[in-house]
This record gives C-alpha cells, structure tokens and sequence, in this order.
C-alpha cells in the first residue's frame, strides 16, 4: 500500500522553495536540516558551525559544554570568544587546557551557566532544552535569582518566560523542556534569541562584590543605534552584539511573508516566515475551513489577499463564512493552501501552491549550467508548458539539476516565470489496472487507489483514452505528487512487446478473418514461426497495405508491437516510420555498407529516407541476425548473437544486398531501443571461447519445466561457465566425433539476452598465407599473422587489427616460447620479427599434463603476474603443444599456453614444490558448519600457504569461511544438509611466490 506524506513533511517540502544565497554557508547534510533560515544565520555570524567534514549534523545532540560555547560566541563574537582562556579551572572536571575552558568559565563569571553541587560541570553530558533555554535568557539580561530560575521548581519559570519571548517560536512539535536538545533545535532557540528583546532591572544594589538586581526587569530601550531586528526603539541581542545583521521584511514569489537576511552588505538569504503560518491544507479548502481557521475578528478587521502560484486570487471576503461549504477556486488535490497572519500590518495571505510534473528535455548540460523542462499542465491543463527560457534551471539552483538525464520526472512549484522548487516524485513501477475513472482515480489489480492531482495532464492519451484493449495485459507506470496523487501515468513501453518480422505468407484468405504464419524476433534474440490473427487488419510497414491483400511477403523485414491471445494468435501493429505528434517510438533502415557500429560511431540515420538519426547507448540492444538463401533469394532466417550496449559491440553493416544494413528501433528521446544488424562481427574477442572441460552440471527447473546445462570455457584470458536453457541439450554437447562440442577447441558463441547459450559455431578456418583477406578471423602460425612469407596475401585488404585468434603450434627442436618485454617470440631466432605484441595486463591460461594425467590448468592475472608468470613457470621454453593468442587491434589481450608434454612445475627458484591436494570436505554438524582437510599422505608448502590456497578454494565454490584449527578449516555454506558429503578437489602449488589455486 502506498504510504501517504502527513502534511508536515508536505510543509518541509515547501520550505525548500526559499533560495539560501552565496552568503549563506552550504553543508553537505542540508537536505537534512529543518531549520534552515535558523541554522543559515546562526552559521553565517559564526555562532554555530559545522564539521570539518562539511556537515552540520542537525540532529546530533548539543553538549554543555558546545553550549557555553554558543552563549560566549554570540555575546561576545565569534573571533574574541575564540581568545577565551580560563587563568584556573574553573570546574574540577573541566581542566584549563580543556576545549571549552574558556566559554565554561566566562559563562559561569558572568552568571549565566552553574555547575552541580559535586564540583564538576559535566562538559560532555547533553543539555535539556530547559537548560539551554536558561542560558539564552541569561545572555538575554534575566536574572536567575530574581526570576526564579533556582530551585525545585524553577523550570516552570524558565519554560514560561523562554515561551512568553518565543525562543521557541518555529518549533514544528510542542516544545518539550525534559528532552535534549539537538544542534539544529539550538540553532533555532539561540536565532530567536537574536530577535528578542535584551532586559534590565529597575534598581540594583551592590554589597561587597556581589550585585542584587531589583525586582523587576524592564526592555532595554534603543535610541541611538540602527534597528536592524525591528523598528521598535527597543534592543533586540542582535542590535546590541551583532551591528552589521540586518533583516528585511518581504513576500516570496508565492507571495508568502518572508524576512530576507543582510551580514556584513552581503546577503544570507531569504525565507518564509512561517511564525506567521496560521495553518495549512491539501486538497479542496472551503470558505467555512478559512473562516474557522482566521476568525470573525480578523477576517473583518484586517486586509486579506488570495494568491494562486504567485498571482494576485482577487480575495472576496463574502466567499469566507461558517456556512460556505464549497470549495474555494484554485484548490483541489495535489494543492497546497498555506493561510499567514501579519499581526503588525493587519493583513493576512492566503497562498495557494500548485505542483506540477516537469520532464527533462534532454541531458543536464554542464558547460552551460542548464537543464531544459517540459512542465506539464501549467497554464489551462494543457499537456505542454510554455516553451520558453523560464522553465530552465541550473544545478546552482537545484541540487538535482546535476544528475538529470533526458526523460527525467520532477515534481516542481512554479511562480514569476520561475521554478521555484524542485523534487523527485515517487513512482510506482509495474502497475496493471483494474479500473479506471476519467478525471478521477485509478485502482490497480492490487487494490491500491489514486486520485488524480489537480494537475495531472501527462500523458493526455494515457489519462483520457482508457479503453479496453488499452487495460488489457498493459502495464503503467504511476508519478505520485508529494502527497500521494497520481500527478502522472504512463504505458511502460516494454522492450519486450516489440518484434520484428523478417516475411509472412497468409492462408485462409478468402474469410475475414484470414490468419498469416510470420517469421519473427524477438528482443531475447529468439526466433519463432508466429500465427498472426486478422491479416485483413495487419498491415505492412507503411501501415496501408494488408497482408491479406498480398500472398506474402519474404523481406518484410518490419518492426511492429504485439499482442497475444488466449489461443497464442498475435495481434501486430507496425511501429510508426517517424517521430511525429504523440508518437513515441519509431523505426528506421541505415542501409550505408561498410558503416560501423561501436563504441566510437554510435549513430544509425535512415538513409532511403534521409530522416531518422538516432543513437545507441547502453541500453541498445543489437540483434546480429543469420542470413540465408532459402529458395527466393538472401532472407533473414535467425539471431547468431545478442549484445546489449554499445560498448559491447564492433559491428561492420553489409549493406549491399537485401535484406542488408541495420533496422532500428528508437524512441523520442532519439536513442536506439534495438537494432536488428546484418552485418561482419568484429569484435567479438569476448564471442570466441576455449573450451577446457565437459559439461559439468546439470540443473532442472520443475516450475518452468526447463533444463540448465554448465560447461567451462576460457574467454579473454578468464575461466566462465557456459550455460544452455532448454529441454534438451543442443549446443554444448558432450565430445565426439559428429560436430558436437569439443573439449579444445574453439567456439564463437551467441548469447540470448539472458546470456544462455543460442549457438555455437566452431572455428575450423584458420588462415594461412594466401588465404588471408579481409575477412580472415582466425590465423594459423605467428610468421602468417605477420605477413613474413614470401609470396603476398591473396588479398591486399587483409588486416591485423581484424584477427581476433591466432594459433602457433609449437615443436621441441624447432620453436621455442619466449617474451621480451611485450613481444611474445615463437622462433629459434628470437631477434626475427615473428613476435605478437600482448597487453602489459594479459592474462594467461597454461594447460598442462603430469604425471600422465592431462587436463591440469593454471590462471594468471595481474596478481599472479600474466604470462610472464605463466612462461616462468613452464617446465621448458622448447614443449610440444599449442599457444593461442586472443586478440584485438592487432594486439593479444590474452594467451593460452597447452603443453602436451608430461612434466612438473617449478617454482621461481626453480626448485619443485610439493604439491598438495586438498580432498574432501564433509558435513560435520547439521548447522552446515563443514571441515576440509588435506589427503591423507600429502603435507602443504606451508601452512600458511595451503590455508590460503584451501581458503580461495572454498570461497570460490560458496562457501564462507569462519575459522581455522592447525589443519583443518571451518567453514559455511547456506543450502547444505546434515549427513550429506561434498567432494571437492584442488591442487595447491607457488609459482614466482605466490599462491595459486585451480581445479585438480
């Protein structure tokens, strides 16, 4: 259920409209603080001041210690209070080197503060509000003796008098004198202590040292000074210890009372002073709430204004009765109504506040310190804003500014052709509806209700157009005002209901009602024969011709959205070819052959139109699509891989047949929602994978009725798991001899979106000599990689930077593996340019067989020092087997070394370290506590090594380890059984002194 705002916290949202000027200091927590004309002015005089670390903790509690602190501040200045020293202690607890010895003993010398009885004056310990309050009225003049500020019952007296003054005025919840008070709550008491008036005693009579006041304090007079508080010949603290403070009286641009802050020429800033806040409401107010809430009296004795967003309401008087039950023009849900008195001046505001929904129109541009807003429902109800430069801000304005993108909501107030607020507005995702009233209300399948705010125009179509079809299986998304009022609704343009259909043929075509069988898309990268319902209906990509007009269509080649009934028939709506009006979501066809697509060149224009330009960002789904001649020419037949985002992708678009280029999708915002490619994958490093191990798990999903099957690979240089998602096993089958997967071999693989494997084709051409081109992926020996033969390539386009694998076989006697610096040489002559240049971050995969038992692997990343490391660590540079070389712009981001020779590792000293095997873990305990332990007959390199290398292990299989006992480790795993038994095999050896772990 959604929890509605009070209408406190409402308040606290219209109270960030005043704008805190550059004299004003800036925290870091400020979104935090509810007293901000209190704290901005009491910091900026220096009476309280933040941490070093930019915050003002507002709700951290002040110390007697920080007060005296605050007292000494604002009597005698920030800068002379600082030079406070104490000559003796003046407390036994509070030492003459203490941070507060000076204020403590000033503030005691002067009356204003006491210690206990004990001696001591607990500098440390929290201030009750009583307390606190009872230091202000002593800066203030009261005496304590005189106004009964001792004794059993003295904070009565001092609650009476602090009230009395309004030293609490502002105050959003009663004022509790037993509770401690926070910074924030100080800052507030000791700002109104500003503006109070300073005391003094009719006679006093001096005896000895000690002075007794008379009994009756009189407002101190001000005749000689400037009155910067109040115009009113009396002494305000402020007038008297702080000369160069100064506040005005103004209104706001809602036309509220506001007091603007001068210190010192510069100004502090500018708020709402909500001491004359009569009350408030949301929603409709009628003329008998503002009669109850003003009374008779001051309704007829005073001038009263009514303002809507800052215009002049024109108030009628007679609207204003006990008996006017109907609401007040201007007010409705979503509305703010704030009612102020100004007793000094005899006139009393009414201020009514409109929030409205804004959008970005774009990107916050920092350059310019601007962000451009749409404000929807602003003037009239119409769904756009004026268009002009008065609905901009600046991140100098509003924090939110900064992080704002195109699309972005915000709730904002709006007067004098300005923003004057701005917030984020809550939204709930994901929203089915099960009834709707126009102008009124939705309620959605769980039974939540929204009433509509007063403003709430976006979006027009989406508000005013529900129908059937239009609830059916759609989803919304609902923008909330502050007190939860549905300000706006949208249909969540899922990336899922759209498709794209490569061609159709229709049947049944002499009834109305004639169907059509499509090949289509979808964003997962599957693709399926789909039955469309009504071919009289759906139309081609022009939306006038039928389908059911024509015999079918093989290069249809459209986007469309989609619906699905009950039988599993789909309803298809071809996608608009332009962003025009209300439309949202468009489609295009760059057909320019040869263009790129990646992280550089990220624009698709339509280019038979010359229109559509649009743009992929991480969002962007790319479809690499399958294309065959099955009978009528190329079609599009399938998805080879699923990439989402531009930086994932290097594509290259055939443009030069059909279907050929890439058909996009995009939205207003003109970023591609998806793209459907033919064109060379480029890129795809990260596409190719090593495979080092049969299928190894096998998972069942009874629920879905589906199987997930795992198989190790190695891609760019890192061990991953290979997953397929199906009912049978297609793509990463077991080893043999019909073109199922290979241990060993290489794989160019496709993902859905949900990264299962959709297909794996194997690499079996690998190039050599005259038959590199420009089309070459992979290439067979280094000295071809380099072009070192004697006859040229076939083809003179042919280029290093397109390769992504390269394979040397290696022979003892005859090559030999060697690195120098970044060139990794695979020549007797280490000096002859047949080298490949690798990343100084390479990652290294060795593969290597002992004690005639094949398949043992290593894996070396920066930590473990790459393949300088991996090299090092190989039983000879002169081997039989094979490296292969992962590249990318004609560098090797990673490298795979198989040695088929039986041998044993070394060590950095050359020395060969005993191996361990760490053979079993078992359940010990029903609590999943388990104890791995070393195989019998097998000692560690050192235990200090074998419990890290037992540890990583552990870890990286799940489970959590809490404890070592000389051997053996104790460790967790959530989901494990008592009784149940876990093998779990390592292999633990040092190579260049550090500790690595792999698979046994």
């Amino acid at each position: 259920m959604k929890k509605f705002l009070s209408l406190v916290l409402a308040l606290i949202m219209t109270m960030s409209l005043v704008t805190i000027s550059a004299g004003a200091k800036d925290f870091t927590d400020d979104d935090k603080v509810t007293y901000e004309e209190a704290v901005a002015v009491m910091s900026e005089i220096g009476v309280i001041d933040g941490y070093t670390d930019g915050t003002f903790k507002p709700q951290s509690g002040l110390t007697r210690g920080a007060a005296a602190k605050i007292i000494c501040n604002m009597i005698l200045g920030p800068t002379t209070a600082a030079a406070l020293r104490a000559d003796t202690a003046p407390f036994k607890d509070v030492p003459v080197d203490h941070t507060f010895a000076g204020y403590i003993a000033y503030c005691a010398q002067q009356g204003i503060i006491s210690g206990y009885t004990d001696g001591s004056f607990r500098p440390a310990a929290p201030l009750t509000n009583f307390a606190f309050m009872k230091m202000l009225l002593g800066a203030l003049g009261y005496n304590a003796e005189v106004e009964g500020y001792v004794g059993g019952n003295c904070f009565i007296n001092v609650a009476k008098q602090a009230i009395g003054i309004g030293l609490n005025a502002g105050l959003t919840e009663d004022f509790d004198g037993g509770k401690y008070a926070t910074r924030e709550e100080a800052a507030l008491f000791a700002f109104n202590t500003l503006k109070a008036t300073m005391v003094d005693y009719d006679t006093t009579i001096t005896v000895g040292n000690v002075t007794i006041a008379g009994s009756r304090a009189y407002e101190v007079s001000n005749n000689a000074r400037v009155e910067g508080i109040k115009e009113d010949n009396k002494m305000q603290f402020a007038e008297k210890y702080f000369t160069k403070l100064s506040v005005e009286a103004s209104t706001d641009a809602f036309e509220r009372p506001t007091n603007d802050w001068t210190y010192d020429k510069k100004a502090v800033g500018s708020f709402v002073d909500y001491t004359k806040l009569v009350t408030s409401f949301e929603g409709e107010v009628t003329g008998k709430d503002l009669y109850n809430a003003l009374t008779a009296a001051t309704i007829k004795n005073n001038t009263g204004y009514v303002f809507i967003d800052g215009k002049d309401g024109k108030f009628n008087a007679a609207a204003l009765g006990k008996n006017k039950t109907e609401a007040l023009y201007g007010t409705d849900n979503g509305v703010l109504t704030e009612v102020y008195f100004d007793k000094d001046n005899s006139e009393f505001t009414i201020a009514v506040i409109n929030t409205y929904l804004a959008e970005a129109d774009a990107d916050y541009n920092e350059k310019m310190d601007n962000l451009s807003l749409t404000i929807y429902g602003l003037e009239g109800g119409v769904k756009t804003a004026k268009e002009d430069d008065d609905a901009d801000v600046s991140a100098d304005d509003f924090a939110l500014v900064e992080d704002a993108e195109d699309g972005d909501f915000f709730l904002v107030t709006y007067a004098k052709d300005a923003v004057q607020s701005m917030e984020l507005p809550e939204i709930v995702e994901d929203v089915t509806l099960k009834s709707f009233k126009k102008t009124s209300s939705v309620t959605t399948t769980e039974g939540d209700t929204y009433k509509y705010s007063s403003s709430a125009t976006y979006d027009v179509e989406v508000l005013d157009e529900y129908d059937q079809d239009n609830m059916k299986e759609t989803t919304y998304k609902v923008y909330l005002d502050t007190y939860g009022h549905l300000i706006g609704i949208e249909i969540v343009e899922d990336v899922k209901n759209y498709v794209f259909v490569t061609g159709y043929e229709t049947f049944n075509s002499v009834l109305s009602n004639a169907k059509a069988e499509a090949f289509a898309i979808f964003m997962d990268g599957t693709a399926e024969t789909i039955t469309v319902k009504d071919a009289a209906k759906t139309k081609e990509g022009d939306n006038s011709t039928a389908w059911k007009a024509l015999t079918g269509n093989e290069k249809l080649n459209t986007w469309y959205t989609y619906k699905t009934d009950k039988n599993g028939y789909y309803t298809l709506e071809p996608v608009a070819q332009n962003i025009t009006g209300d439309v949202k979501v468009a489609q295009g066809w760059d057909q320019t052959n040869d263009k790129e697509l990646n992280k550089n060149h990220v624009s698709l224009k339509d280019t038979a139109g010359d229109k559509n330009h649009a743009y992929a960002n991480d969002d962007t789904i790319f479809l690499t699509a399958k294309v065959k001649n099955v009978g009528k020419g190329e079609q599009i037949t399938g998805v080879a891989a699923v990439a989402t985002g531009i930086k994932n992708v290097n594509l290259k678009l055939d443009g030069t047949s059909n279907p050929e280029g890439a058909y996009f999708l995009y939205g207003k915002n003109g970023y591609i929602i998806a793209a459907v490619v033919v064109a060379d994958d480029l890129a795809a490093s990260s596409n190719y994978a090593y495979i080092i191990g049969s299928v190894s798990q096998e998972d069942y999903d009874s629920a879905e009725d589906v199987w997930t099957w795992h198989r190790s690979a190695v891609i760019d240089g890192k061990e991953v798991v290979l997953k397929e998602q199906g009912t049978s096993l297609t793509y990463l089958g077991k080893d043999a001899d019909n073109g199922n997967m290979q241990t060993y071999g290489w794989y160019k693989m496709s993902y859905d979106a949900d990264g299962y494997v959709m297909g794996a084709e194997p690499v079996t051409d690998w190039d050599t000599g005259a038959g590199l081109d420009k089309d070459t992926i992979a290439v067979d020996h280094v000295v071809y990689f380099n072009n070192g033969i004697s006859s040229a390539p076939a083809d003179s386009s042919y280029d290093k930077e397109d390769v992504v694998l390269v394979r040397q076989n290696m022979t003892a006697g005859s090559t030999k593996l060697t690195l120098e610096g970044h060139t990794v040489y695979v020549s007797e002559d280490p000096t002859h340019d047949y080298g490949i240049d690798i990343m100084p971050d390479a990652d290294a995969v060795l593969i290597y067989k002992k004690d005639g038992k094949d398949g043992k692997k290593a894996f070396f990343n920066e930590e473990s020092g790459n393949v300088a490391a991996a090299i090092k660590m190989m039983e000879s540079d002169d081997f039989n087997g094979v490296v292969y070389f992962v590249m990318k712009d004609g560098v090797a981001t990673s490298v795979i070394i198989k040695c088929t020779d039986n041998w044993t590792t070394k060590d950095a000293e050359g020395t060969t370290p005993i191996i361990t095997d760490v053979a079993k873990v078992e359940i010990s305990t029903a609590t999943t506590t388990v104890t791995l332990t070393l195989a019998e007959g097998k000692t560690a390199i050192t235990p200090a090594a074998a419990k890290a290398a037992a540890g990583v292990a552990l870890e990286d299989d799940g489970y959590v380890v809490t404890g070592w006992n000389n051997m053996a480790v104790t460790a967790t795993k959530a989901g494990l059984s008592a009784n149940s038994e876990v093998t779990f095999d390592v292999v633990v050896y040092q190579a260049n002194g550090t500790t690595v772990v792999v698979p046994a």
